[in-house]
């Protein structure tokens, strides 16, 4: 992750809850990396926005773009160099709470993705 806001640390974003929040400091590019320790097969990731607050916090996904990685490390370099695979067109982020499905045909072993 880029950047930690308080106590929403990256790992709250794949502890299979759905209440919890991951949150950076807000700077010009955020970033945020799952290491998944082994290569796997996609079909498809799903992407949960935040639930609850307001329209400010729903827009905080606009413009997101998830990366597949199979290189280098959860850092920047990795999340720049990375192929985009899906990037929001949208122009505020998708309603609290909806599950967003990105069709993939890569293996791969990282989902570098910005918050």
């Amino acid at each position: 992750m880029s950047s930690k806001r308080s106590n929403f640390a990256a790992c709250k974003g794949v502890d299979g809850k759905l209440n919890g929040i991951v949150h950076t400091k807000n700077s010009d590019t955020e970033w945020w990396c799952v290491d998944l320790e082994k290569i796997y097969d996609f079909q498809s990731v799903v992407l949960y926005n935040r639930r609850g607050g307001n329209q400010v916090a729903f827009n905080r996904l606009a413009g997101f773009e998830l990366k597949l990685s199979n290189n280098g490390h959860c850092d920047f370099e990795t999340f720049n160099g990375s192929p985009v695979c899906y990037k929001d067109t949208e122009s505020i982020g998708s309603s609290p709470g909806l599950g967003l499905s990105f069709e993939s045909s890569r293996n791969s072993k990282r989902v570098p993705g910005p918050v």
